[in-house]
């Protein structure tokens, strides 16, 4: 068994995407990844999420809008940072708001109860993402 990924959670820093992998001889079984969106998030849900339909999609409570299916799950959710620089430099703060989370599991079984624990494994990944990037709570 191998880990491989990055060692810091920064979707804000050089790299947009972060992200970690298990392998086990030489397959990746387990990823959970993490990225900054250009788009906004009916984008995301129009063009990436739609892929997903042929896996049974269902809607979960993660994020601002999350979904579980079989082998995975997905959510994204607004990060407003003020105070904090966008990056690269010439990108607008108003660009950089969204960001999307997955998680995958090669030869999870297809269950109601792999759906359950994946989407707590995504709440619980929500919740990390927005502390470790500095996400302001939404107001109201």
């Amino acid at each position: 068994m191998e880990v491989k990924g990055d060692r810091v959670f920064d979707l804000y820093g050089r790299r947009k995407f972060a992200g970690c992998q298990v392998e086990v001889n030489g397959v990746a079984n387990f990823t959970a990844w993490g990225e900054r969106s250009w788009s906004e998030g009916s984008d995301v849900e129009k063009f990436v999420w739609n892929s997903n339909a042929p896996l049974d999609p269902t809607p979960i409570a993660a994020g601002d809008k999350g979904i579980v299916y079989r082998g995975g799950v997905s959510a994204y959710f607004r990060c407003e940072r003020p105070g904090r620089p966008p990056s690269p430099r010439n990108v607008s703060p108003a660009e950089v708001k969204i960001v999307e989370l997955g998680i995958s599991a090669k030869s999870a079984p297809r269950d109601e109860r792999t759906k359950e624990t994946f989407t707590v494994l995504m709440q619980q990944f929500v919740r990390f993402a927005k502390a470790e990037l500095k996400c302001e709570p939404p107001k109201g």
